[in-house]
C-alpha cells in the first residue's frame, strides 16, 4: 500500500489539536529506518504500529486498523510532550502525564504492547 494523508474529517476526534498537522497511514517520511519492521526486544518480536515526527506535527499508522482512540492519545501525547519539554525522551514522566490529560491509560493495550505473531 502507498502511504497517503488521511483527510481531516476521518481523524479520530482526539487528533483534532492544533499540534497535529498531519495524519498519514502508511509511512510516508523516513523510509530508510524501516520503523514498521519487527525489533527485537528482550528475545520477543516487537511491531510498530504508529509513530510520530515531533519537528512536523505528522502521525503515522500502519493501517486504518491502528487508528484507534488509544493509539491516537499515545502518539498525541509524544508531540504534546516533545513540544512542552527540550528534554524530552520517550515514554518520560511528560509524556505519561500528557497521556493521563488526555484521558488515555498507561495500561497496555493490544496494540501497544509487544505484538507477537504466532507462527514459528
Amino acid at each position: 500500500m502507498k502511504p497517503y494523508p488521511l483527510p481531516r474529517e476521518q481523524w479520530p476526534k482526539i487528533l483534532n489539536h492544533k499540534i497535529v498537522k498531519y495524519v498519514y497511514i502508511g509511512c510516508p517520511l523516513d523510509r530508510t529506518r524501516s520503523v514498521f519492521k519487527q525489533r527485537i526486544s528482550n528475545g520477543r518480536a516487537v511491531y510498530t504500529v504508529a509513530h510520530a515526527h515531533y519537528n512536523k506535527g505528522l502521525i503515522c499508522f500502519k493501517s486504518k486498523q491502528q487508528l484507534t482512540k488509544y493509539i491516537a492519545i499515545h502518539e498525541l501525547a509524544h508531540l504534546i510532550a516533545n513540544n512542552k519539554s527540550l528534554n524530552y525522551r520517550g515514554h518520560s514522566r511528560e509524556w505519561k502525564n500528557c497521556v493521563k490529560e488526555l484521558g488515555g491509560t498507561l495500561e497496555q493495550r493490544r496494540y501497544l504492547k509487544d505484538y507477537r505473531w504466532a507462527k514459528k
